[in-house]
C-alpha cells in the first residue's frame, strides 16, 4: 500500500502527508490538500490547488515522488520489523529449547528483557526515521523543558 493515507468525505479525497521526507521537501498534511471534486462530465478531470495563505492566489502543488515514499516507508517497516524479530527470537528459541528449564536463569532474564527493549526502541526508530514523528517529539520535549524550568 501506498504511504499516503486518503480520506472519503462527501465526495472529496484528500491526500494527507506521510511525514517521510522526500528530497528534502517539507509538505505538512495542513499545508497541502488535494481536492478531487466528482463530475458529471466524464472527459473532465480533477482539479488540484493549494490556497496560499499571505496572498490568496492559487498555486499548483508540488509533485510528490511517490515511488521514493513508498520506498522509505517500506523501509521504516522492514526496520522496525527486524527489531521485534531480533528482540523475540532468542526468547523464543530459550522457552523452545529449554523447556525443561536447565540454561541459567539470567540467561532467561536476558531475553525477557530484550522483549522489553522492542517497546523502547520503536519510539527511537520510528523519531529517526518518520519526520512528522521527529516534529512532534521535539514539540512534546519543548514542553517538557519549558515547564520544568519554571
Amino acid at each position: 500500500s501506498s504511504d499516503l493515507a486518503s480520506t472519503a468525505v462527501s465526495g472529496k479525497f484528500q491526500e494527507l502527508d506521510s511525514g517521510v521526507d522526500v528530497g528534502g521537501t517539507h509538505s505538512h498534511s495542513s499545508e497541502v490538500i488535494s481536492e478531487q471534486v466528482p463530475s458529471t462530465k466524464s472527459n473532465v478531470s480533477a482539479q488540484s490547488a493549494v490556497s496560499s495563505k499571505s496572498s490568496g492566489t492559487v498555486v499548483p502543488p508540488k509533485p510528490k515522488d511517490t515511488s521514493s515514499e513508498f520506498k522509505k516507508v517500506t523501509r521504516m517497516c522492514f526496520v522496525v520489523f527486524m527489531f521485534f524479530v531480533l528482540s523475540y527470537i532468542p526468547f523464543l528459541l530459550l522457552n523452545i529449547f529449554d523447556a525443561k528449564n536447565r540454561a541459567p536463569q539470567v540467561l532467561h532474564m536476558i531475553a525477557a528483557n530484550l522483549t522489553w527493549l522492542n517497546s523502547c526502541i520503536n519510539p527511537i526508530l520510528y523519531a529517526a526515521m518518520n519526520r512528522q514523528f521527529k516534529e512532534a517529539y521535539q514539540k512534546v520535549l519543548a514542553i517538557c523543558f519549558i515547564k520544568s524550568r519554571r
